[in-house]
């Protein structure tokens, strides 16, 4: 994560920021708060309640994710012990959720809405500013008093320092037409992406934005992964 690893990681061994020259942002897509179906939990409310009469755990992707991230500040904010479990990726935290080894799981709107179409999981928050068009019914973390961990996780293009700037210029114009091709850009919204092109000077300050908002939130719930 461009935006969080230099807080997360204290021995980090290059810095996102600095060492790197933006090109453009590509895509990006809210966190989703699932449960399986089988949970009797209906809202965060009810999950966080379960506290009082079991242990929860959380599953992420991995130390440093988004995932890991907004259970860890979760955990925090609502003074439950939750037990953060880390998976290899995205696939086999699914799996065990899917299961029911595990209580919840923060993951993107892509990863886990076939499952919540076809009855296999519920998903009880979004972390996007505003619902949903793909799950309508599903309040944002702002609706169910959670309004710190809006998020929307995002990817782009950066290059190595020392590239011209009519190289990056050039770089920027590819990927930004590449997004706009119908049949590209179908695909991706229609599997819950949004694109986010920016030109190279704005997507700068995005990221530094990103990292300082994130870095902050970090060292304010003292998660780290080192």
């Amino acid at each position: 994560m461009l935006g969080s690893n230099t807080t997360f990681y204290k021995k980090l061994s290059y810095d996102p920021i600095a060492e790197f020259q933006p090109v453009t942002s590509l895509l990006s897509f809210p966190m989703v708060l699932y449960v399986s179906a089988t949970n009797p939990a209906n809202s965060l409310k009810d999950l966080l309640a379960q506290s009082k009469t079991k242990g929860l755990t959380y599953a992420s992707q991995g130390p440093g994710t988004a995932g890991h991230l907004l259970g860890a500040m979760l955990q925090r904010q609502s003074q439950i012990d939750m037990q953060h479990v880390p998976y290899k990726g995205s696939g086999p935290a699914m799996q065990d959720l899917l299961g029911g080894q595990v209580s919840m799981l923060f993951d993107g709107l892509p990863a886990g809405l076939q499952h919540v179409k076809d009855g296999r999981l519920k998903a009880l928050a979004i972390t996007s500013q505003k619902r949903s068009e793909f799950l309508p019914n599903v309040p944002t973390v702002a609706e169910v008093n959670a309004p710190e961990l809006a998020m929307d996780v995002w990817f782009g293009i950066v290059a190595r320092n020392g590239l011209p700037k009519e190289t990056i210029l050039r770089l920027n114009k590819d990927f930004v037409d590449a997004l706009a091709a119908p049949k590209v850009a179908a695909r991706f919204k229609d599997q819950g992406y949004d694109i986010i092109p920016m030109s190279s000077e704005k997507f700068g300050a995005f990221m530094k934005a990103e990292s300082a908002r994130w870095g902050a939130a970090i060292t304010a719930n003292q998660i780290s992964v080192d």
